[in-house]
C-alpha cells in the first residue's frame, strides 16, 4: 500500500490515484477492462497519459492551483495547521480547551504533506462554520475499495468502464477541463440565498467526484521558508506556514453517487452516503459494505458491487479471495473523533449459491447484532437495576460501549469461519441449519463470558446476587439457539 505519514493521507492518495486513472486512461467497456486486468497499463503508457493532465495539478505558481481557489489571495492568513484534521480550531483556542491536540504543534508543512492535506480536506470535507461546505459525500464519508495484489492492480480493480461510469447521461458528459477540475477556471461558488447555488451531476463532469472543491483554500506562498516538515520530518526549502480561506465553495447536491462509497436510505426515503460512527468498522457492517441490504435500503459502493458481480468470472486472473479496505473519519460536526480503517475478505461465491449464501450471511449478522444488544442490556441490568422493584438506579450509565466493542472483536473469527462453513455446506447441497445453530451456540458462550466479566459474577455472594442471577438467566434464555427470537432471525425450526 502507499506509504504516507498519516492514515488519512493514505486514504486521500489511493483515491487520487484511482481518480487519476478513471480520468486519464479509463477502459471503454468491460472487454477493455478485462484486457487491462490481464495486462496492466505499462509505466510508459501511464506516464504519457498522466503527463497530459499534469498542468492541472500545480501546487504553486501564478496561475490556477490544484484543489485551491486563487481568488483567496486578498484574504488574511491563517496558521497552516488549519489544514489538518484533529488540530484545534479558533473557538478551541479562545476557550483554552486544546488539552490533547496542542496548538502550534504543526507550524510548517513540506509541499508533499501540504498537497496531501489539501486533498484529504476537500475529499472528507466536514462542517467548517457558515459557508464552509461539506464534501461531495458529506463530512466523514465511508470509503470502500477492492484491494488487489499490488498498487496498480488495486487502482485498476476500482476503475469503472466508461460505458458504466456515468449515471443518466448518454450525450452531454461535460468534458471541459474546469468541469472536471473545478479549480481550473472561475469556481462554481455557492454564494447567495439561504443555500446558494448547488452543483449536481448534470452541471459539471461526473469525474468531479474525485476532484471536489467544497472549500476555498489557498496556500500562502509569500510566507514559505526553509525548515523541517512537522508531519513527515523531511527537510524542505519551501515549508508552508500559512493559508488563506473564503466561505461558499462548491455546494454539491444529492444527485451525486460516488463510486467508492456505500449509500443508504433514511427515514424520508432519501439516498445518502454512509458515514462513520463511534465503534469503528467491524463485521456488523458486512451487510451494506460487502453485500447489499435490500430490507434496510443499503447499497454497497459501486466498485465493490461491480467486482462482486464479476468476481466468479475472474477466477483465472485473481485469487479466490481478495480483500476490501474500508476507511474514513468519524466526525461530530467539525471535530474529528477518530479515524477508522478495516479489512474484510471478498470471498468468491459461485453464482448458483450466491443468493442463498447472502441470505444466510445476513441472518448471521442480524443475529449477532441481537445477541450483542442482549449482552449489553443484561450487563446494564445486572449493574444498574434495583433489586427491590427493578427500576433503573442510574439514568444514563456510561462506559458500557466497551461491551459491544469486545463482542464484535471476540466473535470476528467465528463469523468468518461460519461464512466458510456456509459456503461449504451450500456447495455440497447440505442443510445449513447445523451451521447456523452451531454459530449461535458459540456466540452464546462468548456473550455469557462477557456478561460474567462485566457484571462481576465472581462477587455474586457479596454484590447484587439477585440482579446478577436474574440478568444472566434472561440472557441465557434469550440468546440460545432455540429461543423464539433467535429462531426467527436465523430461520431455524422449533426443534432447535
Amino acid at each position: 500500500m502507499v506509504n504516507t505519514p498519516r492514515p488519512d493521507f493514505q486514504g486521500a492518495i489511493i483515491q487520487f490515484l484511482i481518480g487519476l486513472t478513471q480520468t486519464a486512461i479509463p477502459p471503454g467497456d468491460e472487454v477493455e477492462w478485462v484486457d487491462g486486468l490481464m495486462s496492466l497499463p505499462t509505466p510508459q503508457r501511464v506516464r504519457e497519459k498522466f503527463e497530459v493532465l499534469s498542468p492541472n495539478f500545480n501546487l504553486c505558481g501564478d496561475g490556477y492551483r490544484s484543489f485551491q481557489d486563487i481568488s483567496c489571495r486578498d484574504q488574511s492568513s491563517k496558521p497552516i495547521e488549519s489544514l489538518i484534521f484533529g488540530m484545534p480550531g479558533e473557538n478551541t483556542y479562545k476557550l483554552n480547551r486544546d488539552l490533547f491536540c496542542k496548538r502550534n504543534t504543526i507550524q510548517q508543512l513540506c509541499p508533499s504533506c501540504a498537497a496531501m492535506a489539501l486533498m484529504a480536506l476537500q475529499i472528507n470535507g466536514p462542517k467548517g462554520g457558515k459557508g464552509h461546505r461539506t464534501g461531495i459525500r458529506g463530512g466523514g464519508p465511508l470509503t470502500s475499495i477492492v484491494l488487489g495484489r499490488s498498487i496498480p492492480e488495486t487502482i485498476w480493480l476500482n476503475t469503472i468502464p466508461e460505458d458504466a461510469f456515468y449515471l443518466g447521461l448518454d450525450d452531454d458528459r461535460k468534458d471541459r477541463c474546469q468541469d472536471i477540475f473545478p479549480w481550473m477556471g472561475p469556481l462554481r461558488t455557492s454564494e447567495g440565498g439561504s443555500e446558494g447555488l448547488t452543483t449536481g451531476i448534470t452541471d459539471v463532469s461526473q469525474l468531479q467526484m474525485f476532484w471536489p472543491m467544497p472549500r476555498r483554500i489557498l496556500l500562502d506562498t509569500d510566507t514559505t521558508r526553509e525548515g523541517t516538515c512537522d508531519i513527515c520530518g523531511e527537510e524542505t526549502s519551501m515549508a508552508f506556514t500559512s493559508m488563506k480561506t473564503k466561505p461558499y465553495g462548491v455546494s454539491y447536491d444529492g444527485s451525486w453517487r460516488h463510486v467508492l462509497t456505500p449509500y443508504e436510505k433514511n427515514s424520508k426515503g432519501d439516498v445518502l452516503p454512509v458515514h462513520l460512527q463511534p465503534g469503528g468498522i467491524t463485521y456488523q457492517h458486512w451487510v451494506g459494505l460487502v453485500q447489499n441490504d435490500r430490507d434496510a435500503g443499503r447499497e454497497v459502493a459501486r466498485v465493490v458491487q461491480r467486482f462482486r458481480n464479476i468476481q466468479a468470472s475472474l477466477s483465472d486472473l485473481l485469487p479466490d479471495t481478495l480483500q476490501m479496505w474500508a476507511f474514513g473519519y468519524d466526525f461530530k460536526d467539525v471535530n474529528a473523533r477518530c479515524w477508522y480503517d478495516s479489512y474484510m475478505p471478498l470471498v468468491q461465491v459461485p453464482e448458483t449459491i450466491k443468493e442463498d449464501y447472502e441470505i444466510y450471511t445476513s441472518q448471521i449478522v442480524r443475529a449477532a447484532q441481537y445477541v450483542n444488544d442482549m449482552v449489553h442490556g443484561c450487563v446494564k441490568d445486572a449493574l444498574y437495576k434495583s433489586e427491590i422493584d427493578g427500576a433503573p438506579l442510574v439514568k444514563n450509565p456510561k462506559n458500557l460501549t466497551i461491551v459491544k466493542t469486545r463482542f464484535w472483536d471476540e466473535t470476528e473469527s467465528l463469523f468468518y469461519k461460519t461464512l466458510n462453513d456456509l459456503r461449504h455446506a451450500l456447495d455440497l447441497g447440505e442443510s445449513v441449519e447445523q451451521v447456523k445453530s452451531g454459530w449461535a451456540i458459540e456466540a452464546r458462550k462468548i456473550g455469557l463470558n462477557l456478561f460474567d466479566f462485566y457484571a462481576q459474577t465472581q462477587y455474586l455472594d457479596e454484590y447484587r446476587p439477585k440482579a446478577i442471577v436474574a440478568a444472566r438467566k434472561r440472557l441465557f434464555m434469550t440468546i440460545s439457539p432455540g429461543a423464539p427470537r433467535m429462531r426467527t432471525i436465523l430461520s431455524l425450526p422449533k426443534e432447535t
